[in-house]
């Protein structure tokens, strides 16, 4: 639904685009962002569920980073791709 509201925005986007014009690129995600955060709500039932709103209003900057999941480390990730591409070219 937000992405329906930001149409003519994503039409301005692609023509700005097109024309290599920076400034109008700029205007139009500006625009869309704001259509589509315009438009978000809290749709999750959890505790530990944040509202968009509760996040822009915080300002402290994050005290610590994401815990890594297994798997997850850039090494783990060129192996699986490695793999896929030679089951792939098999």
């Amino acid at each position: 639904m937000q992405i329906a509201r930001a149409y003519p925005a994503l039409i301005a986007l692609v023509r700005a685009l097109s024309d290599g014009d920076r400034l109008g690129l700029r205007r139009a995600a500006r625009s869309i962002a704001e259509a589509v955060l315009d438009g978000a709500r809290d749709r999750g039932a959890g505790p530990l569920v944040r509202s968009v709103i509760d996040l822009e209003r915080r300002t402290e900057s994050l005290t610590r980073l994401r815990p890594s999941r297994p798997g997850r480390s850039p090494q783990a990730v060129a192996a699986a791709a490695r793999r896929l591409a030679a089951k792939v070219n098999a």
